[in-house]
């Protein structure tokens, strides 16, 4: 997660952080409702107005200038093999066990 507020910025892997006095504790009403839907809250939001989730696949560059954003991998480009669409369910338990 992180966060930015005027010159801060701030990134952590667990929600703690976002109890620092700098950050606002809004919680962010889009993400109350995602949760409420799904269970969970969805990358980029947060349960905290201005702090955000890094989508996977992501990586974050921290410059005087600002932060960007960057994607270095998608689950798009991923190719299938086509023969296990045919393969017996055995065969592929096997491949699992392996």
């Amino acid at each position: 997660m992180f966060g930015r507020e005027c010159v801060r910025f701030r990134f952590t892997a667990r929600c703690p952080f976002c109890a620092a006095a700098w950050l606002s504790r809004s919680i962010s009403r889009q993400a109350v409702r995602y949760f409420m839907e799904a269970g969970y809250v969805p990358a980029p939001y947060s349960i905290f107005e201005n702090v955000q989730k890094l989508e996977p696949g992501y990586y974050l560059t921290v410059t005087n200038v600002g932060v960007v954003k960057t994607q270095y991998w998608s689950a798009d480009h991923i190719e299938t093999d086509q023969s296990l669409g045919s393969a017996q369910e055995s065969y592929l338990l096997d491949e699992l066990d392996s």
